[in-house]
């Protein structure tokens, strides 16, 4: 889950969970379940939800790499994993846990909004996969078993009045760890993530978001969830704050290492877990650099290996970043910045090294709030505007694939651009004085 897409997207590394994926379908028991942890520990069974981040990161990682001649080796593992999950729905539609070792929370068990949650993102990739394995039917089934869950979800764990989603139906349990996935993992409508970030937002302290589920200690696998959860819910600001209080309260203490992030600490800021058994570098512990990728720098793969992926940045205040991500058969670099003051914004793709590959672009754009009308103005450093287009724009030329689209919000423009090039955009606002 977390620890996959930290190494993807800091270092590349998929080899690592490519391994630890292998040795867990290797001890996968005969009713379909996945190992809780490995050799040589070796807890067979025991966790339901350790079992479907399993299946969540085997389709993280193919859809990073798009390797099919790995994926195909553990089909048969993985169909039996899902299936395993799919025959524990009870008849209100949720999943209903029975295998109850997790992280450190309390209260695992029964219809868990936690459980459900990764279980409706297991069924998107399975659909994924499904469909590179060449089965179109069970690709269909997953697809309606996805959003059967996803209603009951929504139908019985929402509490419109808390503005957040409960343990289980009957619980009084508000957790972290759930409420963020289902924003995160899009079970959760525009109004309804709102209303999630922002009770999530509630529960910060001093050094951190606390967890609910686990005596308002500070749980950095269930804050790695929260923080894309804000990013998700289009707060990007928010989300940043997040990173700054809690990561950089890790990254800052003295008493740790002062460059790797925690296990769990206490509501106080001291280490939980005695002192003695906390991990000071815990993988699960890192997922702000996912949503640094994904959300702020705005680059991610969309289909396997990333011969398509996606461009959509959100500054949340920052002026300038980059980066580079590695797919299948090359790499792209971006490159943004916000100059605020003159509601203009810029970017960079390079994708010279993935000629192949085609960019779904979101332009963010920033319009000013006075008594002027304003319209967007996008234009391609060599070509000249291409937003709006009129008689003499000349897309193709431009090297732009799809007509533009402007968002129904007026503050992102939509556009596909090809591998092979440096495509850079500049965004900004003409103004006109209305006229009454």
């Amino acid at each position: 889950g977390i620890s996959t897409a930290t190494l993807y997207y800091t270092t590349g590394d998929t080899a690592s969970s490519l391994w630890a994926l292998d040795t867990l379908y290797k001890h996968q028991t005969t009713s379909g379940m996945l190992p809780y942890a490995g050799p040589p520990v070796s807890f067979w069974g025991k966790s339901d939800t350790y079992h479907l981040w399993a299946l969540a990161g085997t389709g993280r990682l193919f859809q990073y790499t798009g390797n099919t001649t790995w994926m195909a080796s553990h089909w048969e593992g993985f169909k039996g994993g899902v299936a395993c999950s799919l025959r524990k729905v009870s008849s209100k539609g949720l999943m209903s846990v029975d295998q109850t070792a997790d992280w450190q929370r309390c209260c695992q068990g029964g219809e868990n909004i936690a459980a459900n949650s990764i279980l409706y993102q297991v069924l998107l990739h399975a659909q994924t996969i499904a469909t590179a394995m060449e089965d179109r039917v069970l690709a269909s089934e997953w697809d309606v078993a996805a959003k059967k869950l996803a209603m009951a979800i929504n139908t019985h764990l929402w509490d419109a009045r808390k503005g957040a989603y409960k343990d289980n139906p009957a619980s009084s349990l508000y957790p972290q760890d759930g409420n963020s996935l289902a924003v995160w993992f899009g079970i959760a409508n525009s109004s309804q993530a709102s209303a999630v970030s922002d009770y999530l937002h509630g529960n910060w302290g001093l050094y951190g978001s606390g967890s609910p589920e686990w005596g308002m200690n500070i749980g950095t696998f269930p804050g790695s969830m929260e923080v894309n959860a804000h990013a998700a819910a289009g707060n990007t600001h928010r989300a940043l704050e997040m990173v700054r209080l809690q990561w950089g309260y890790m990254l800052n203490n003295p008493n740790s290492t002062e460059s790797t992030f925690w296990e769990g600490y206490n509501k106080d800021g001291t280490f939980n877990f005695q002192g003695i058994y906390m991990s000071n570098a815990h993988g699960w512990a890192t997922g702000a650099a996912e949503m640094l990728s994904t959300h702020v720098l705005g680059l991610r793969p969309l289909l396997p290996g990333g011969e398509r992926y996606a461009v959509h940045p959100n500054p949340g205040g920052l002026r300038h970043c980059s980066g580079r991500l590695n797919f299948a058969n090359g790499s792209v670099d971006i490159n943004w910045q916000h100059q605020s003051l003159e509601s203009r914004f810029i970017l960079e793709i390079d994708a010279r090294n993935h000629r192949n590959g085609k960019g779904e672009i979101e332009m963010p754009l920033f319009p000013t709030d006075d008594s002027e009308t304003h319209s967007p103005y996008v234009g391609l450093e060599g070509h000249g505007r291409i937003w709006p287009a009129n008689s003499e724009t000349d897309l193709g030329a431009a090297g732009i694939l799809d007509e533009p689209r402007l968002s129904t919000d007026g503050k992102r423009l939509a556009l596909v651009v090809p591998g092979g090039k440096v495509t850079r955009l500049i965004a900004s606002f003409i103004i006109s004085v209305l006229r009454v």
